[in-house]
């Protein structure tokens, strides 16, 4: 058996003419509803089918992406440190950085690694 480990970076970059996303997304069934959920963003989506809960959680993303593009770089920059993100030399944003001194910080017990696994027998 081997165990193949793929990180996961989530970042935020905006430039002048766009805003690009790269987050996880967690898909599930909440009792009867199907949710979407994007934990480090704070935003979610739910429905009666898992169409509805697409439609509602890219709803929820727009939303997301209008508010912060009204926003003023200083305001951006609460906004992502208080989600747990960290400014880079480039302005983008991400979850896990290199501080000053060149060390990686931002990992906490919650990071999120996605696995393959394949079993020979």
């Amino acid at each position: 058996m081997s165990v193949t480990l793929q990180n996961i970076e989530e970042t935020i970059r905006i430039t002048e003419t766009k805003i690009q996303l790269q987050f996880v997304v967690i898909e599930g069934r909440e009792e009867v509803f199907f949710c979407i959920v994007a934990p480090a963003l704070m935003i979610s989506g739910y429905g009666d089918t898992q169409e509805e809960a697409t439609e509602s959680f890219q709803h929820n993303v727009d939303v997301f992406i209008d508010d912060i593009a009204v926003l003023t770089d200083q305001e951006r920059e609460v906004l992502f440190t208080n989600l747990g993100f960290k400014k880079d030399a480039l302005l983008n944003f991400s979850k896990a950085y290199r501080d000053e001194v060149k060390v990686l910080q931002g990992f906490t017990s919650t990071t999120l690694k996605t696995a393959e696994v394949e079993i020979i027998s």
